[in-house]
């Protein structure tokens, strides 16, 4: 009996060890209010994994959901690897309004910023649905805005998601022909970190890498004369062009925003480099990128207030 007991606190202590890989705590007014659509948040949670991997090419880690009354109760936080790299305060009961370029409604409520992308809204009580309805307004209930917030925390931590055990679990997956290739180039040229480095640095980019045997054909292709991962992804994003731009365009059509020569030229005036022309150090006065960082700012919400995907292009 006590060695049963020693062990059960054995495999306790393990489990308080285990760190969930994404979790999603929400405060108890919150828990409340979702409590009652539980089933709802899991499907739709298990539905946005799916997209994931179809999208991206790996399946993303469970979300596990937990109550937490340690946090303001209106409130959620979204942690990965135990990090918290996301927070929000709801407003219980209202539903946000996603206004664009439009102007506020005529109701009572409050002008805010959405808390995935920080675009202009506006909160106001359900009661007023049927309103925003009648004038053509986007709005969004407390669930819906919590999993747009999830799903883009997610897609900006792609890289942190994809673990070594990912990524032999998709090599696994491959036609042998291609897993002898990568066998190849990864005792010769790249190890497997090496190779793992590679696909979070394409993530980071949200490049997909569901065509993993073109990538490992890149890759191939490459490693034998280069050192530098950035070198590797660079090609590797010249060979899979076609589908990067198939991914980032609407009906055939590619939004482009460019840099402009301005900072085309600030930003190659930075660049110092070695005697044999690579890159090895990035050198701007901080003023100068705080400027660059307010005109972009300025340029990008435009876009992405008015539901606009676009590429940003550079000499």
């Amino acid at each position: 009996e006590k060695a049963k007991k020693a062990e059960e606190e054995k495999n306790s202590v393990k489990a308080s060890l285990a760190t969930a890989e994404i979790e999603l705590l929400i405060g108890k007014q919150l828990s409340t209010r979702l409590l009652v659509s539980h089933q709802e948040l899991v499907f739709r949670m298990a539905k946005m994994r799916k997209k994931f991997a179809q999208q991206y090419g790996f399946v993303v880690p469970e979300v596990r959901v937990a109550d937490d009354f340690a946090i303001p109760p209106k409130s959620y936080q979204i942690k990965v690897h135990g990090t918290v790299v996301a927070e929000y305060q709801m407003r219980v009961g209202e539903i946000m309004v996603l206004l664009g370029t439009r102007d506020v409604p005529d109701l009572p409520g409050e002008e805010i910023r959405e808390p995935a992308f920080g675009m202009r809204a506006f909160s106001v009580l359900e009661t007023f649905a049927e309103d925003l309805k009648r004038e053509n307004y986007t709005y969004a209930d407390n669930m819906s805005v919590l999993l747009t917030h999830l799903s883009e925390v997610i897609r900006n931590n792609l890289p942190q998601l994809l673990s070594y055990k990912d990524m032999k679990a998709l090599l696994e997956r491959q036609d042998p022909e291609y897993r002898k290739l990568a066998d190849e180039i990864c005792t010769s040229h790249i190890s497997y970190p090496g190779l793992q480095a590679v696909l979070k640095l394409l993530l980071a980019e949200r490049v997909s890498i569901r065509n993993l045997h073109l990538i490992i054909e890149a890759i191939a292709e490459i490693a034998p004369h280069v050192r530098r991962t950035e070198q590797i992804v660079e090609h590797v994003r010249i060979r899979m062009a076609q589908q990067i731009c198939g991914d980032l365009s609407e009906g055939g059509v590619l939004k482009v925003l460019r840099l402009g020569n301005r900072w085309d030229l600030a930003f190659h005036q930075s660049l110092k480099r070695d005697a044999k022309g690579e890159v090895r150090e990035f050198d701007i006065d901080p003023r100068q990128l705080e400027e660059f960082g307010q005109d972009a700012t300025k340029a990008i919400r435009k876009h992405l207030e008015a539901g606009e995907r676009f590429v940003l292009v550079t000499a």
